[in-house]
């Protein structure tokens, strides 16, 4: 006995994908051979084996990236601890010579002082005073002697 509804194919024949997930013929009992049945096998196979496949690619890909970010991130920490003892090199350096300069300008400072008080006490013995002394003790610089003119000063 076959279907009545001309647009339903009979049990007896093949159906494709797309019959098979149609509506209307969902629940409709149909028979479908053992060689149809090794053709959707394999078809299914197939997807599985192309799925497996491009899982593993992507697995590689993924791993790959890690190997990569990995080697990256141990480039990048060497980079580091270079610059970091690169910079404490520098730094130790620097702070010795600055350790140098001030000791250096405390010698010269010291050798100045020394030199001023030597200068000062040969102008006393020689029985003149040195000016800075003189504005020192009296806290100002004569404003007579800054304006007078050269012919007063060369009496």
């Amino acid at each position: 006995m076959a279907d009545s509804n001309p647009a339903l194919p009979s049990s007896d024949q093949a159906l494709t994908t797309e019959e098979r997930n149609d509506p209307k013929l969902i629940g409709l009992e149909i028979k479908i051979s053992p060689d149809e049945k090794k053709e959707d096998l394999q078809e299914i196979g197939a997807k599985f084996a192309e799925l497996n496949e491009s899982q593993s690619e992507l697995l590689s890909r993924l791993q790959k990236l890690r190997d990569d970010m990995k080697n990256w991130s141990i480039t990048l920490d060497k980079q580091v601890a270079t610059y970091k003892d690169e910079l404490k090199t520098m730094k130790e350096s620097l702070n010795s010579e600055l350790d140098q300069l001030r000791s250096g300008f405390k010698e010269l400072r010291t050798t100045l002082q020394k030199q001023q008080e030597d200068v000062s006490d040969s102008l006393r013995n020689l029985g003149m005073e040195d000016p800075s002394e003189h504005s020192k003790r009296t806290g100002t610089h004569d404003a007579n002697e800054a304006q007078s003119s050269p012919a007063e000063n060369s009496k």
